[in-house]
């Protein structure tokens, strides 16, 4: 099972991949939680995480998403993809009226390439 999220559900999904030992992956856009001053409780958990996980947000969210997985061990796979674009929050970045959907969608398919290998 492969878990994705947006804004808000990637928070939920970030939550279930440490928990949940039927999840074999977490692909999330802009985690909602990661822009709180205080990241609380999801940074915490992000320490347990071991599965592959994809994360992603608009340029300007990028820096605020570092500090959220700074602390996700480096043992496992992990991507955090900083567009080139200036991007936008959500995975909305994937449809087809944004202009810079195809950078996100190449990015994602490496990641789950990947995962095949």
């Amino acid at each position: 099972m492969i878990l994705w999220g947006s804004s808000y559900s990637s928070t939920l999904s970030l939550h279930i991949a440490c928990e949940n030992e039927n999840v074999e992956a977490d692909i999330t856009f802009s985690p909602g939680s990661c822009f709180d001053e205080d990241l609380g409780i999801l940074g915490q958990k992000l320490t347990s995480i071991n599965v592959p996980i994809f994360v992603t947000s608009s340029k300007e969210e990028a820096p605020e998403l570092a500090n959220l997985v700074d602390s996700i061990s480096t043992s496992i796979d992990f991507t955090h993809f900083v567009p080139m674009s200036d991007g936008n929050h959500g995975s909305r970045v994937l449809w087809k009226t944004d202009p810079n959907n195809e950078e996100y969608w190449e990015a994602i398919l490496t990641f789950l390439n990947d995962l095949g290998s």
